[in-house]
């Protein structure tokens, strides 16, 4: 949660708007209800993300089931919320392309009915079960799973499951399409975190015996006894439960809850006399210090194992091509510039960061969505021979050369004759991961003329 909803990504948007129309659901029994809040923002994220509809196709079907004593009413408030919301996305988008498109179809279309999405990978069916959502849960999953065993309403923990397993039926997967399904996660976390932290009940049961057996010891105890050999005993008075030892030089009392018992000094009672008598309440609380310790201890441990995992991934690792953003940003301020970007294709923020009017290339990495034979992507071309792609592209075409040169280090032997060739030289070296992988190297290079 804390790598991915800060980052410009339509599953963030979309999961806040899940979770605020889940909060404004018409639960039943629930104050916080409001069903024209719920359409709003339910149709919103369905809008930002169609897939959205698999959430809400199960939760406003158990809804109408149970409204159908005012079916009619409620189905024209959907039609009619979901309508004005249509229309506003449709108008947004008319202003934005210049033309009246719906950008849901052609979404559902090109990931769903055309399956355009394997062409950025492919993963098993299972994969959601056996690694996506354990990945996402990772120290969370105990906590999750103790309180979806515990908790009696399991209406969110059916929508989690629900919603991986129709995310199953789609080829490409992601980590990052099972983010909605985190906020209805915690949930179940904080379900069982409440059940550590609240005083555990006392069974009517046990409380039922401890007054039973009360009477029955009271019941059974005599005024006065004498021994064969005359020596004193105690009497037992039921009404109080005071222990008098009649000898003249004696008189001390004990009180006992609620029945006196009488024990010789060289008798000891056995532990299962002793845990028969034991105090329910002092056994309650007993287990809620218990469970009060356990709490603090898994919430120290999540702390420690959430904590600096995201202060690494969200400080240090993969900085390099936000930090070249800044770095060019800071030029352009001074000079114009031309940038390209020799990376794998979207590896950094872009304009989205930068917010100046300057010309910028990156390498591509469109789909197939001519369908032509053979196909492929502008990014693969390049890596396949990087120095004759820039060759081909500039001084064949005899096109003018980028003033900025923005790369992975893995890519600077490959161009490095190019670079020397053409008047480049190394301006800028920015630290990008302790994990480098493939075409993504541990440093961003920017070289310039």
């Amino acid at each position: 949660m804390f790598y991915c909803i800060t980052r410009t990504l339509t599953n963030s948007m979309e999961t806040v708007l899940v979770t605020v129309a889940l909060y404004y659901y018409p639960w039943p029994k629930c104050k916080s209800t409001s069903l024209t809040k719920f359409l709003v923002f339910a149709s919103l994220s369905v809008l930002v993300r169609p897939t959205a509809a698999i959430i809400w196709l199960l939760m406003c079907s158990w809804h109408l089931q149970q409204s159908s004593h005012n079916i009619f009413k409620i189905l024209k408030q959907y039609f009619f919320i979901g309508s004005v919301m249509l229309v506003f996305s449709c108008i947004i988008d008319r202003w934005y392309y210049g033309d009246w498109i719906l950008v849901q179809y052609n979404f559902i279309e090109f990931n769903v009915l055309k399956g355009g999405g394997s062409f950025y990978g492919t993963h098993p069916w299972h994969w959601y079960i056996t690694q996506g959502y354990p990945v996402i849960m990772t120290s969370h999953l105990f906590p999750f799973v103790m309180g979806a065993w515990k908790a009696r309403n399991k209406v969110l923990l059916f929508l989690i499951v629900w919603t991986i397993f129709f995310y199953s039926f789609l080829s490409h997967k992601e980590f990052r399409f099972l983010l909605p399904a985190l906020p209805m996660s915690m949930h179940y976390c904080g379900v069982y975190f409440n059940s550590l932290c609240r005083k555990p009940r006392i069974k009517k049961k046990k409380l039922k015996k401890r007054s039973e057996s009360k009477q029955t010891k009271t019941t059974s105890s005599s005024d006065s006894l004498v021994s064969s050999d005359g020596s004193t005993t105690p009497i037992i008075h039921q009404s109080t439960g005071t222990v008098h030892v009649i000898d003249g030089a004696i008189d001390e009392s004990q009180e006992v809850d609620g029945a006196a018992e009488v024990t010789d000094n060289t008798q000891s009672s056995s532990p299962s006399s002793k845990s028969q008598s034991e105090d329910p309440f002092e056994k309650q609380q007993r287990k809620h210090k218990h469970n009060l310790t356990v709490a603090k201890y898994l919430v120290f441990i999540l702390i420690g194992l959430n904590l600096i995992p995201a202060m690494y991934f969200g400080v240090l690792h993969q900085r390099g091509t936000t930090v070249v953003m800044k770095y060019l940003y800071d030029e352009s301020l001074e000079k114009d510039m031309d940038v390209l970007f020799l990376m794998p294709c979207h590896s950094t923020p872009y304009y989205s960061y930068l917010h100046q009017n300057i010309t910028m290339r990156f390498l591509t990495c469109e789909p197939n969505l001519k369908q032509e034979e053979d196909y492929i992507d502008e990014a693969d071309i390049f890596y396949e021979d990087p120095e004759d792609w820039l060759k081909i592209e500039y001084k064949q075409q005899k096109r003018q050369l980028p003033s900025h040169l923005v790369y992975f280090n893995t890519l600077q032997f490959d161009i490095s004759l190019f670079l020397s060739q053409s008047g480049y030289r190394q301006c800028g070296k920015f630290f990008h991961t302790h994990l480098p992988e493939g075409r993504t190297g541990s440093h961003v290079i920017v070289s310039c003329r």
